[in-house]
């Protein structure tokens, strides 16, 4: 091969290295850019959640409640399963305790090991605002009780969709080796980008993919080198099964995440 055919290639193979290497540099500005794009008040009070050290003892170990001896039900109460409705009827009821640490009406008994911490001090009335919703929607209290929507809710909780998705499918968790580094929800506007039509929102859920982003390079490579990735689930549910949770999961995009 002559000279003069030699540089040319040369400086087309520079030409992809260094391209190769301003992407693999912008990625995390990228990925930065993406999450905050993905961020919505469930998000946000899932990050309020875990700074303020309510998992300790809201999210217990195995799901099973931490002992509380001394107090009402003697346990403290899990953030999962529904138990919040033994302590608070409503949303603003919820803000109170958060604010305060008890209700309104009643004070913890003298002898109550563990107490609620009051965090009107620590906490705007806003993020106190967020805080209550997000712990109301992961009991599933913002979910109708009856229909296609409740029965979704159900599937949803029971094949462990919220374990990934989190809390009324806000997404946002790490998923190492991903494209954008996190586990993509129903709420915001990743969704638009990973679903374009109920079909595809079919196909998702039965197979764990979709043949258009399998049929991109660049999108196949990500998703089959991420630590986490989308279950199959069509041999788990019936097709009656598979409508009642597409029913949940558009009815839970089209509420906005702020008024859960």
């Amino acid at each position: 091969m002559s000279a003069r055919r030699i540089r040319p290639v040369r400086l087309a193979v520079a030409g992809v290295v260094l391209a190769s290497a301003a992407a693999v540099l912008a990625l995390p500005a990228t990925r930065a850019w993406w999450r905050w794009r993905e961020t919505n008040g469930m998000v946000r009070a899932a990050r309020t959640f875990n700074r303020e050290g309510c998992a300790a003892c809201h999210l217990p170990a195995q799901g099973v409640e931490i002992r509380n001896p001394g107090s009402r039900l003697g346990t403290v109460p899990s953030l999962w399963g529904g138990s919040v409705m033994m302590y608070a009827k409503s949303t603003p009821e919820l803000e109170t305790y958060i604010r305060q640490g008890h209700p309104a009406d009643r004070t913890p008994p003298a002898n109550q090991l563990i107490r609620m911490p009051a965090f009107e001090k620590r906490l705007s009335a806003a993020t106190i605002r967020r805080l209550a919703r997000y712990v109301w929607a992961a009991g599933g209290m913002h979910v109708p009780s009856e229909g296609a929507v409740a029965r979704g809710y159900d599937i949803a909780v029971k094949n462990g969709c919220f374990s990934c998705h989190d809390v009324a499918g806000s997404g946002g968790r790490r998923n190492p080796d991903s494209f954008k580094g996190y586990i993509p929800g129903w709420l915001g506007p990743d969704y638009a980008d990973l679903v374009r039509s109920e079909a595809e929102l079919d196909e998702w859920i039965r197979t764990g993919t979709v043949p258009r982003l399998e049929s991109n390079g660049i999108a196949r490579f990500f998703m089959h080198r991420q630590v986490l990735r989308m279950p199959a689930f069509g041999p788990r549910l019936s097709s009656a099964e598979l409508e009642d949770l597409k029913a949940f999961v558009g009815w839970q995009r089209a509420a906005a995440p702020d008024s859960i």
